[in-house]
């Protein structure tokens, strides 16, 4: 953009007018596009008002109908394709302001570059938007290591104060960073949290100003952090209000999503790139954080789905968002309808070329791990008939991988399959109470040992910011082929929860040092700690014969209130291990658990964990008849003869039981 003052030129060939003394601040301040008609009409020597004004009308989206009648030779001055509007709040009534935020891809830069402003600044920005395009970067940066930080042209009318203009800056440089235009007459409004790493919503009274400003301008919609209060006043005839997730992960799908829902025809390549990109980042960042709603999920991946199979649209953004729903749905205790969205992923395999780096190490590699366990989920563990073809993609791939000269990522991936194919075998070895199944298994488990900080503390969590795959869940794994190897060298002694572990597990856990430093760091924070960290560190406890009991009435303390998610049934069956009787939260946790398989469902694997914890309290309470009220699933037929074979062995139901 020219600096102040600086001669600019507007018009074709050589009828070209050569005029100074207007900036794109000075046409901000005047408030209006037909103001700033009128005050070309009152110096028609001012050539810029119509330059500018025109290009303005432009990027709003709306007729340059105020300058009808003006010097048609005067072209507009374009603003660029990603520009997006900030909007300013005044103490009197109709005197909002605006001004605007364009991004530019600086493909040569290294770190952040300075910022062009207007000569009217916002005060004390830098504090809050060097470390806001940090953020982004490191969003994007996973799938598109090349890329740069933008360069940004900020102009406004007057003195700033704030950090409204955040969120404005945020969605301009996100279209930059992924290529893609903004919808025209695209305004927003939204802080960021440093501490918290989050866009937030701002003062709901200085949005009245705004609109009012908006509207003068012919601004279409403005863009808010979700859960924004809007005063009424605010919601005016013309102006849409859009709610963006407060998550950077989650923007850049937000904001191409927004470009295609404002353009007509099909999208540019280079966008249904992005879009690929932008859904694995959702994929990874927030799709697989535990905290994410399920139904957000379902409702983000929805429009990349056809009702039309056979017309997939992009098939790589339909396999990712059913592969995304499959997974969650998996993970939700819906076996069945994940292996319904797996087969629609698995139709779309093979459509189109494969995509390079991270996102087709993800098609080739990620996905078998995934399939594989929902088999799982569904009573199938061998590997054998059609049945267990998920399992045999699963082996190819790791063989594959074992097979070349891979990269970090790829080792990465290698891991998450071998750890699914321990999983496998260590099912196998409960069900078939054999011990000797734990020997291959513990090789996938330890395959990677001495890059586990490498793999999954600084490359997945801290590089690629995975959900759910961080090194505690590793350790997880660990504790549970410990306690497996327990239940299988003596499983009468596993099956009473008083006997404590036999002492070869327990010498195996002690001369794993890195593990017992984990342990200790858990015991100090147990209010803190996931479902699945507390049940391993109940795991490690057991193991040990030596739990913590100050520790154990914090853990119990910290989860009695009624709606904790914490409040799992899966670490309740290890607390049922501790004390001279279970305490009343298992036969809380676990009476819940059970009383929901006491009809029918078709909800996967829950119907085996239910015949386990209802066995588990006729142990408990001296007999009983809790098994024999569990309900056989409704299905598939692999899930019910699973089903009847665990029912037909209540001594060793425990010990048999996966998970």
């Amino acid at each position: 953009m020219p600096a102040p003052n600086e001669d600019r030129t507007s018009g074709t060939g050589s009828d070209s007018i050569v005029n100074t003394g207007v900036d794109r601040a000075e046409i901000y301040r005047a408030g209006s596009l037909q103001e700033c008609a009128d005050r070309y009409r009152a110096d028609p020597r001012r050539y810029e008002w119509l330059a500018l004004g025109r290009g303005l009308a432009a990027r709003l989206g709306v007729e340059p109908t105020a300058f009808e009648g003006c010097r048609e030779e005067v072209l507009p001055d374009h603003l660029p394709a990603t520009t997006v509007f900030m909007l300013g709040a005044a103490a009197s009534p109709g005197s909002g302001c605006m001004g605007h935020v364009a991004a530019r891809p600086t493909t040569r830069t290294i770190g952040l570059p300075p910022v062009s402003e207007s000569r009217s600044r916002i005060s004390g920005s830098a504090s809050v938007i060097e470390p806001m395009l940090s953020r982004l970067l490191d969003v994007v940066r996973p799938l598109a290591p090349d890329i740069s930080a933008p360069r940004l042209e900020v102009v406004t009318p007057v003195e700033g104060v704030g950090d409204s203009h955040a969120l404005a800056i945020a969605v301009s440089a996100m279209h930059a960073l992924v290529g893609a235009e903004v919808p025209p007459g695209t305004a927003a409004s939204g802080g960021f949290d440093v501490q918290a790493g989050c866009f937030r919503s701002v003062p709901p009274g200085t949005l009245v100003g705004k609109a009012e400003a908006a509207a003068r301008w012919g601004v279409r919609r403005i863009l808010v952090v979700e859960g924004q209060e809007i005063p009424e006043a605010a919601r005016l005839d013309g102006l849409d209000w859009i709610e963006l997730p407060c998550t950077p992960a989650a923007l850049p799908l937000q904001v191409l999503e927004l470009a295609r829902s404002t353009t007509s025809g099909p999208m540019p390549p280079g966008v249904i790139d992005a879009l690929r990109l932008a859904l694995a980042v959702y994929d990874l960042q927030v799709a697989r954080h535990p905290g994410t709603d399920l139904e957000t999920i379902l409702d983000v991946t929805g429009s990349f789905l056809s009702d039309d199979e056979s017309e997939p649209g992009d098939a790589i953004l339909a396999f990712l968002a059913a592969d995304i729903r499959s997974r969650v749905l998996l993970h939700a205790g819906r076996s069945p309808e994940s292996a319904t969205w797996n087969r629609r992923a698995i139709s779309l395999l093979g459509r189109g070329d494969l995509p390079s780096g991270l996102l087709g190490d993800h098609l080739l590699y990620e996905h078998p791990a995934h399939a594989s366990v929902i088999a799982m989920d569904l009573g199938i563990l061998e590997p054998d008939g059609d049945d267990g073809e998920p399992h045999r993609r699963l082996d190819a791939a790791i063989d594959d991988l074992d097979g070349r000269w891979c990269t970090r990522h790829q080792v990465l991936l290698r891991l998450f399959a071998r750890n699914t194919r321990w999983r496998r075998r260590l099912h196998q070895a409960r069900w078939h109470l054999d011990a000797d199944r734990l020997v291959a298994a513990e090789a996938d488990l330890m395959a990677e040992r001495d890059r586990w900080h490498e793999l999954l503390a600084e490359h997945a969590t801290d590089g690629l910011r995975m959900g759910n795959s961080d090194l505690s869940r590793q350790w997880n794994y660990v504790l549970e082929h410990l306690v497996t190897d327990a239940a299988l060298t003596d499983p009468e002694r596993f099956v009473d929860r008083r006997a404590g572990s036999p002492g070869g597990p327990r010498e195996r856990l002690l001369g794993m040092p890195a593990l017992l430093e984990e342990l200790r760091v858990r015991a100090l924070d147990v209010g803190s700690l996931s479902a699945f960290d507390l049940r391993g560190l109940l795991q490690g406890w057991w193991l040990l014969g030596e739990a913590d009991d100050a520790a154990l009435d914090d853990l119990v303390r910290s989860v009695e209130t009624d709606g904790d998610p914490r409040r799992h049934p899966r670490w309740a069956e290890w607390l049922w291990r501790f004390g001279s009787s279970p305490h009343r939260l298992v036969g809380e946790i676990l009476g819940g658990e059970i009383d929901l398989h006491r009809q029918a469902v078709r909800g996967g694997i829950g119907s085996l964990l239910a015949l386990r914890r209802a066995a588990m309290l006729d142990l408990a309470a001296g007999g009983g008849d809790r098994v024999e009220s569990i309900a056989p699933p409704e299905g598939p037929e692999t899930l019910v003869r699973a089903f009847e074979d665990l029912r037909s062995t209540p001594s060793t139901m425990i010990v048999r039981a996966p998970y």
